[in-house]
Parts: structure tokens; C-alpha cells; sequence
């Protein structure tokens, strides 16, 4: 257990200084963690003794992978995704196996082997490429979308490699491939799968989300995603194609996007001792040897690979530009390889040197990937140049992604509380696009049946957020109870967005200054600002001037409401309020159409020798007419703002409601 926890350390801490060396131009993480497997390994510095417990670590990055990959993309998605999954992962696959078995006849390869050949070329990385795809918020990208079909279709097919190793090797005695009790199997999963997805999964979140305790949520989790996996996997699976499954479980429950959040710090830690894996099987000594021969076969193999899945891609009905993105992204030899290469390394497919070899490339064509990923926009955006007037090369290509495909510039509401629904609902009112997050099970459960666009999660989780599309907000309105969870949830954001307008309601106002030192703009605390609408109240029905008010008001917020929480600061704001005027009101009336104000002038409506009230001002179509002259008609639609006597001021809505028959009616009873 020390020399586990010893090579830990210098894995983290080799990483920790690859990563502040290489800062300046932007390496990846991934990068930088193959890198310091290359250094600790035994074909390095030798840094690294339990290397096989570091390979456990690594499964189990790969199985937090894919299971956060299931949760993302849903059965809905997979479904409606099913094309470019099963055309273009066929094509992706049978194209690249036959051409890499071609070749590899013509220098001699044995069918069998060829064949083999084809399978370890085949596959892409799926660590590296959806890692990447959503640190960058580019999943939900056509290419994005693409290249995560055809991983996909890649994983899958995994199993059905494995089952023909021996076969193509000439063991085919050693095994029995039974296509039947494969189809069984696959059979039996599907259908448990169903019943957890419809009844099970959903029941069990729900019931542990009403405890809300933060830990149990989490280790419901992770018995799902390690349950299913090894469910699967006795079945003949993957544990990793198993943890997919568990993902697209949970992906169907309204608790997804929490769960996801909940476990992206543990997929994050499990997946770097993969990278640190993968480059300790790298040898530099073997690499210094075979540099030219290396070279070319990695160029080849990115060239071909690339153009390869771009021409899949591209006839399965994609533009030409999503299929050079999706090609450039898969170009790469994926982790599954490596357990490949490893069967087919025993069963005598390869032997120490094309092994190594193997290995060599697999590494670099990992290690660019990340450059590749990286420099997707500019490289789209060129092809887009010069591509403009050529549809089929362009497509429809767009950059926006969120919760809803294209919503960016948006509300993001935190907390749907009282406070969180009136503002969801003012956004409705004024056509201003938005998505609320809530930790309540009962609350999202409820809105989400309205049709509201609402997410169950945890705000603290910059996963959640980043789904959320945090970081392309204008607006945040962070409205939760507990300030404590209020301050996390206000750094991850500002770390996502520091454009971000970021308003936040607090309970109490000696939180303020603190809130406004960890990045929000304007801080709203609810028992002061409750003080000042009661007080805007009790001058209003004071009769003081509306300017006067709004005055006071503006003053009170701008200053951070020191005047009501310092007694040396309390002045008279108003001035002699000795001369008000009792029972003074002021109302705006909407003139409905057919009723008597309808086609009135003033002069003939007699609104003050009738009724007792005098007009201030009308507004029509946005614009005000302020003492308006008593020649001006009243039509439909206007709304008339008079003043008077609270009595007077209530009788005269009749006049601006009903017909004159309706009027009369009303006053005779």
C-alpha cells in the first residue's frame, strides 16, 4: 500500500510539473499526463514499481468515461443519433480495416493477421476525443456529435473483435463462438436495461434526492454505474461498455445532470492513471531506433484515418465539414487497441517488435490528438472560407450549444424558489431565453411536467454548469438559501463566465460586501430590500412624488443600503411632508374595445364633471402623450392614466371596461 501510494505521488507530481512547464502553449492535460507515464515508466526513469495496480486505476478511468458518456448523450439521443451510430460507425470501421488489411497483405501479412491489423487501426480513442469534445462545449456539435456515434459504434464492437482473435489467429478451438448466446445475452441486457431505465432507476433517485443528503445521492450513483458494469461484464460485456449501459440508465431520470456533476471529479482522477498507462508502455529507447519508420507509419496512419472517416461521415449525409472535423478527431489509435494488441501479442498475431511498434504509434497519434481537438474552430473556419459557396462542403455548421441547441446570451436561473420562478416567469413575459437549475427532486419533478425548462443538479458542480451553458450566460440570478453553498456556487461560475452579469439574492445584508468581493455585480438582500419596497409603499400612498421615490430608491442601492443600516447616514430625503394630500390616487385604466371611452374625445368624455377624475397622461403604442389636449380620441387599446379620490378613481373603470347598456345595468343595480 506505501509503494502504491508513493508512485501516486509521482504521477500527480510529475503531472503537476509537466503541466505548470508547458502552461505557455496550452498542452493539454491528457498530454501531459502521457508524458509523465513515458517519464515514470519503466522504459523512463523507472519511477513507477506497481505498475499493474496503475492499470487497474486506469480501467476504472475508462469505465467513469464512459458511464458519464451515457448520461450525457440518453437513449433519446442514441436513438435519434442512430444513423451516423450504426451507418457511419460501419463504414467508419469496415473502411478502415479493409485498408489497413489491404496493405498489410501486400507486405506480406497473413490474412489472419491483416485482419488483426485492421482492428487495432480501426479504433479511435475515446478517453481522449469526448474528454476534450466537452471540456470544450462542442459535443452537441454536428462533428462533435459524430465522432461520439462512431466511438460509440467502436466500443461496441470491441466484444465481436475479441470473440475472432483466436479465430483469425488459428485457435479457433479454444473458444466457443457461439452467435447464438451472444444474441441471448444481448437479449437479457437490453431488457433488464428497460426495466431499470423505466421503473427502477427513476423510483430509487427520486426516493434518495428527497433525503437530500449529498453523500447518499452520490453513492447511489456510483452502486449504479459499478452494479450494471459488473452485471454486464458477467455477462460477456465490457466493464466499460457495461458502465455506458449504467450511464443511458440514469441519462432517462430528471437527475442526470446532478449525477453527472456528481461524478466528473472521480472520472477525472481515474482517467489520468489511464493516460499515465498508456505512456508507460511507451519506449523511447525502441523509438530512437525506428524514428524515420515510426514517422511515416503515424502520418500515414493519421492521413488515412482521417480521410477514411471524413468519407464515411460524409456519406452518411453530412457535410463535408463535419466529416473533416470527425476524421481529424478520430485520426488517432484508440485505448481499446491496446487491450487488443495485449490478446493478440498472446495469441502470437504479433510479435515483440510490430508490437512495439504498434505501441509507438499508438502513443504520438494520441499525443496530437489533443492539438487537433484544440484547433477545430480555426481549422473549421477556414475550410468555411474557402468552402462558402460550396453548400455540401459547409453544411450547417453552427458553434452555439447549450441545454437547448443554439440558446446562448441567456438567463441562467439558480435556485427556483418564489424568488427563482417570478423571475422564470418574468423572462416568459418579456421573451427572454432561459434554463433554471434546483436541487429540489419535488420542484423539478413538478415544473418539468408544466413543460418548464428546469435541470435537477447541484450549482457548486462546474459539470453541471458548463451543461448548463454557464459559461456563454449573460445574465445569473443566483437565488439560494444556504450563503454558504450561495459563495461556491458564485466562484464556479465567475471561474466559467467572468462576463457574466451575476445578480444574487441574500437573506441578510451583513453577507453583502463579502458576496460582492467574490465577483457578483449587484447583491439583492431580502431584509433590507423588502424594508425599502415597504417604505417605496408607504410613500406612494403619502402622495410623494413618483420621481421623488424613484429617486430615494436608486440612492439607497447604489450605496449599498447604507443608509438604512447606518444611523449616521438617515437624512430627510423627501422634505416637508406635512402638505400631502389624503386619499389622492392615481390609476391606468386599458380603454377595451366597444366600451363608452371607446372613440370619445376628452372634451366629450367629461371625465371630470362625470366621473370626477382628471386624465394625467395617455399612452398609445409605447408613446406618451402627458396632458394631452382635450381634442385627443380615445381608441382601443390606449391606456389612460387618471387621478383622483380612491372612490372616484375605482368608479371610473366602468367607463373605460363596459358598453353603455352594461354601465347603466351595473349602476341601476
Amino acid at each position: 500500500m506505501h509503494d502504491l501510494l508513493q508512485d501516486m505521488v509521482v504521477i500527480f507530481a510529475l503531472s503537476l510539473l509537466v503541466i505548470l512547464l508547458l502552461r505557455r502553449v496550452r498542452v493539454p492535460s491528457a498530454l501531459a499526463f502521457l508524458t509523465s507515464g513515458i517519464v515514470a515508466g519503466p522504459h523512463g526513469l523507472g519511477l513507477v514499481k506497481n505498475i499493474e495496480s496503475i492499470e487497474r486505476f486506469a480501467e476504472v478511468g475508462v469505465i467513469f468515461l464512459l458511464f458519464t458518456i451515457g448520461i450525457e448523450i440518453s437513449l433519446k439521443n442514441l436513438f435519434r443519433t442512430r444513423r451516423v451510430v450504426f451507418l457511419g460507425g460501419t463504414l467508419q470501421l469496415v473502411l478502415t480495416m479493409l485498408a489497413t488489411a489491404g496493405i498489410l497483405v501486400c507486405f506480406n501479412w497473413s490474412p489472419g493477421k491483416a485482419i488483426f491489423g485492421g482492428f487495432l487501426t480501426a479504433l479511435s480513442s475515446t478517453a481522449i476525443v469526448l474528454k476534450m469534445l466537452q471540456e470544450q462545449a462542442e459535443l452537441h456539435q454536428s462533428y462533435g456529435r459524430t465522432s461520439m456515434g462512431i466511438l460509440i459504434f467502436q466500443d461496441m464492437a470491441v466484444i465481436p473483435m475479441m470473440l475472432l482473435i483466436p479465430l483469425l489467429s488459428g485457435n479457433g478451438n479454444a473458444i466457443m463462438f457461439d452467435i447464438t448466446g451472444f444474441v441471448i445475452r444481448f437479449g437479457i441486457i437490453a431488457t433488464v436495461l428497460i426495466i431499470l431505465t423505466k421503473w427502477v432507476v427513476p423510483w430509487l433517485l427520486h426516493t434518495v434526492a428527497l433525503l437530500k443528503r449529498r453523500d447518499l445521492f452520490l453513492l447511489t450513483i456510483l452502486f449504479l454505474a459499478f452494479a450494471v458494469a459488473w452485471m454486464t461484464s458477467g455477462l460477456g460485456i465490457s466493464l466499460a461498455l457495461g458502465a455506458f449501459f449504467a450511464g443511458l440508465v440514469i441519462s432517462e431520470s430528471d437527475y442526470h445532470h446532478h449525477a453527472f456533476g456528481d461524478i466528473m471529479p472521480f472520472r477525472d482522477i481515474f482517467l489520468s492513471f489511464f493516460f499515465v498507462s498508456v505512456g508507460m508502455l511507451f519506449d523511447p529507447g525502441f523509438a530512437r531506433e525506428h524514428l524515420v519508420l515510426i514517422a511515416v507509419l503515424t502520418l500515414l496512419l493519421i492521413f488515412g484515418k482521417t480521410l477514411l472517416t471524413t468519407l464515411a461521415v460524409f456519406l452518411t449525409g453530412y457535410s463535408l465539414l463535419s466529416g473533416m472535423l470527425t476524421g481529424l478527431f478520430l485520426s488517432q489509435v484508440g485505448e481499446f487497441s491496446f487491450v487488443l494488441a495485449r490478446i493478440g501479442f498472446t495469441e502470437k498475431l504479433l510479435d515483440v517488435f510490430h508490437y512495439q511498434l504498434f505501441i509507438a504509434v499508438a502513443v504520438i497519434t494520441m499525443a496530437v490528438t489533443p492539438f487537433f481537438i484544440a484547433s477545430s474552430k480555426r481549422i473549421a473556419k477556414w475550410i468555411q472560407k474557402y468552402g462558402a459557396n460550396h453548400p455540401w462542403i459547409t453544411g450547417r455548421i453552427q458553434w452555439k450549444n447549450s441545454v437547448r441547441e443554439g440558446m446562448s446570451h441567456h438567463l441562467l436561473i439558480i435556485g427556483y424558489g418564489r424568488n427563482g420562478r417570478n423571475i422564470a416567469r418574468a423572462a416568459r413575459v418579456a421573451g427572454i431565453p432561459y434554463v433554471a437549475v434546483d436541487v429540489d427532486p419535488d420542484i423539478v419533478r413538478r415544473e418539468k411536467k408544466k413543460k418548464e425548462n428546469i435541470v435537477f443538479g447541484d450549482a457548486t458542480h462546474e459539470a453541471l454548469l458548463r451543461q448548463v451553458q454557464a459559461d456563454k450566460a449573460l445574465v445569473v440570478a443566483i437565488s439560494v438559501a444556504d450563503v454558504i453553498t450561495t459563495f461556491r456556487i458564485l466562484e464556479t461560475v465567475r471561474s466559467l463566465n467572468p462576463g457574466a452579469y451575476v445578480i444574487v439574492r441574500t437573506r441578510y445584508a451583513e453577507n453583502m460586501e463579502d458576496l460582492y468581493n467574490a465577483g457578483a455585480d449587484e447583491v439583492i438582500p431580502e431584509e433590507i430590500e423588502t424594508s425599502v419596497r415597504i417604505f417605496a409603499g408607504v410613500l406612494a400612498r403619502f402622495h410623494i412624488p413618483r420621481e421623488d421615490i424613484e429617486r430615494i430608491e436608486q440612492t439607497l442601492r447604489a450605496r449599498g443600503y447604507e443608509m438604512l443600516l447606518a444611523e449616521s447616514r438617515r437624512r430627510n430625503l423627501i422634505g416637508d411632508t406635512q402638505t400631502l394630500i389624503p386619499d389622492l390616487e392615481i390609476a391606468t385604466y386599458t380603454v377595451h374595445e366597444n366600451a363608452r371611452a371607446a372613440g370619445l374625445s376628452l372634451r366629450d368624455a367629461a371625465l371630470r364633471q362625470e366621473w370626477g377624475v382628471t386624465v394625467l397622461a395617455i399612452i398609445r403604442e409605447g408613446a406618451y402623450f402627458t396632458n394631452p389636449e382635450a381634442d385627443m380620441v380615445m381608441i382601443p387599446d390606449d391606456r389612460v392614466i387618471v387621478t383622483g379620490t380612491s372612490e372616484k378613481v375605482n368608479q371610473v373603470g366602468r367607463f373605460f371596461r363596459m358598453k353603455a347598456l352594461e354601465d347603466s345595468e351595473e349602476a341601476g343595480n
